[in-house]
């Protein structure tokens, strides 16, 4: 029988409450978060005055990661965004992980997968930042950016279902295809994927393969060369509703090296890019971009 006194959780209890929440909530989406907020005060008052996220949201917004820290530091980011959606911290909401040079080799079968937005961006210097291994985006991540980046992919270099930016990345060696943008059979709702500085070379499948409702736009110096190891695959595919935009002064010939381009339309040609319509958002990755 209720003495009309409220309960409280022995501390053993409490403990372990902690400890759960702290390891479930990199995997929670926005929704779960939200829930929990506002149907769970012990939830809201727990990670309100839990020094791990006091600590996550005084990182300005950037995570520093070597080979032996890359994942934690991919969940730290992750926590870091789903947790200033609703605690906003006033620095930036999309999160950076800068990545210091060397060659991260990532476990057979254990991929970088991205599921809420986040800036990932090797070294500038002449040491170079090589992930060995996947990097795939899933759907409804926009803002998403990869830069200074060299990706050795086992099969796929880059999958995506999400907009998305690249700059200055090379993609290399995949023995599937090098870039994989998956947009959705929806006509009214596509995805934009822009690179600057790409280069795609030596993927046993196509370079580059774009399907249902995406538009990719190449810009800056590009080369798609010498993939399309086996048959049926090419240096650009462009399928369902794709549609490729080379800003000048790109063209086919400059782009597409020692591997065709298959279509059923040409590209649309930009010419004066600083005069090109950009969505909001896009406008909004470009200016995170220039940190």
């Amino acid at each position: 029988m209720s003495n009309g006194k409220k309960t409280k959780r022995p501390k053993s209890l409490q403990l372990l409450y902690v400890d759960t929440i702290r390891h479930l909530i990199p995997f929670f989406d926005k929704q779960s978060i939200y829930n929990l907020f506002n149907t769970d005060k012990y939830f809201k008052d727990l990670v309100g005055e839990n020094m791990d996220y006091t600590y996550i949201l005084s990182t300005n917004g950037t995570f520093s990661a070597n080979v032996d820290t890359l994942f934690e530091t991919l969940l730290l980011a992750q926590v870091y965004y789903i947790y200033n959606q609703y605690k906003p911290s006033g620095y930036p909401q999309i999160p950076t992980v800068a990545l210091f040079p060397g060659v991260y080799n990532l476990p057979y079968g254990q991929d970088i997968n991205i599921t809420s937005p986040m800036i990932i961006t090797g070294s500038e210097t002449k040491t170079k930042t090589e992930i060995k291994g996947s990097i795939n985006i899933d759907p409804n991540v926009s803002g998403t950016a990869l830069k200074h980046l060299t990706i050795t992919g086992p099969l796929n270099g880059v999958r995506s279902k999400s907009s998305f930016t690249m700059e200055n990345v090379v993609v290399q060696e995949c023995l599937n295809d090098g870039v994989v943008i998956e947009g959705p059979n929806d006509h009214n709702d596509g995805i934009r994927v822009t690179c600057t500085n790409l280069t795609v070379t030596n993927c046993t499948g196509s370079g580059i393969d774009v399907s249902g409702n995406a538009t990719i736009r190449l810009a800056g110096p590009t080369n798609i060369s010498n993939n399309c190891k086996i048959a049926m695959h090419h240096g650009m595919e462009l399928r369902g509703n794709s549609v490729l935009e080379l800003v000048h002064p790109l063209n086919k010939a400059i782009v597409f090296d020692n591997n065709d381009y298959c279509a059923e339309s040409e590209p649309k040609m930009i010419s004066e890019p600083e005069q090109s319509q950009e969505t909001e958002e896009t406008k909004e990755i470009n200016a995170k971009l220039r940190f």
